[in-house]
């Protein structure tokens, strides 16, 4: 379906008109073979054909609107891959494990994702998955953090999942089968990677689990266990240590930033 603006509206109800009444024109006209009937069936015949000519030439300009919004994805998903291999490892603060051991920390420069782009993605996600997914919004979209980022260091720089491990093995993890709120999901996928995570917010007494978590830079959400768009099998894991939040702290000593590139 076509979206027709004032202006164009207007001309198109002209050329509409006047196809009808040039073609009642010609219904009306006597069966004739003499010259002057055929002369007077020229003027609706030309009305009935012009209004057709309008009507049609308008319709095969409104098709090409169908092609920038492929190519407005395209960039989209250009700009996307960018702002993630634009990714930086910050020298401070530093996050530690329970352990003593550094957890990589990564900030996105906010030019490699400016807000006007930002929110044409939540807008895209929101066309995308809303239909289909389960959400209920408790975050709006922010850059300073992704799903892993959200859990374990206050939302406020990005971590990646090659570095998970090291946390459940400093920090007191263990997997479980009862999660419970406040649990922690990590989603794994065939290649024993990590694809996402989340906090369990609420379980239901029909057993009904609700995990809250963030979408890289898109929002919070709180949804079921398998609506969201990152894939992977869920498992949860629990620690007797209060909360999930790494110990910050700041050390001059640390590594120069370094850009990621390349990050997933």
């Amino acid at each position: 379906m076509f979206a027709i603006g004032g202006s164009a509206a207007v001309h198109v109800a002209l050329a509409g008109a006047c196809a009808l009444f040039g073609l009642l024109l010609l219904i009306r006209q006597p069966a004739h073979g003499s010259a002057a009937p055929r002369a007077r069936k020229l003027i609706p015949a030309g009305l009935v054909a012009g209004g057709l000519v309008v009507l049609v030439g308008w319709a095969v300009l409104q098709e090409p609107s169908a092609a920038p919004l492929g190519n407005r994805a395209d960039n989209t998903e250009s700009q996307r891959r960018a702002a993630l291999a634009s990714l930086r490892e910050v020298s401070s603060p530093v996050a530690l494990t329970d352990r003593g051991r550094q957890v990589p920390l990564y900030e996105m420069p906010e030019p490699e994702l400016p807000t006007g782009l930002l929110m044409e993605m939540e807008r895209g996600m929101t066309d995308e998955w809303g239909p289909a997914l389960r959400l209920i919004r408790t975050g709006p979209a922010d850059r300073q953090s992704d799903c892993h980022g959200w859990v374990f260091v206050e939302g406020k720089w990005w971590l990646l999942g090659r570095d998970l491990t090291t946390i459940l093995e400093d920090n007191g993890y263990t997997a479980v089968n009862d999660p419970v709120a406040g649990d922690l999901v990590l989603y794994w996928d065939g290649w024993n990677e990590i694809t996402h995570s989340g906090i369990v917010s609420a379980v239901a007494p029909s057993r009904r689990i609700i995990i809250e978590s963030k979408w890289a830079w898109l929002g919070t959400h709180l949804h079921q266990p398998n609506d969201h768009p990152y894939g992977g099998v869920p498992t949860y894991y629990r620690s007797p240590r209060a909360g999930h939040r790494l110990t910050l702290t700041s050390d001059s000593a640390s590594p120069k930033p370094k850009m990621l590139g390349g990050a997933q």
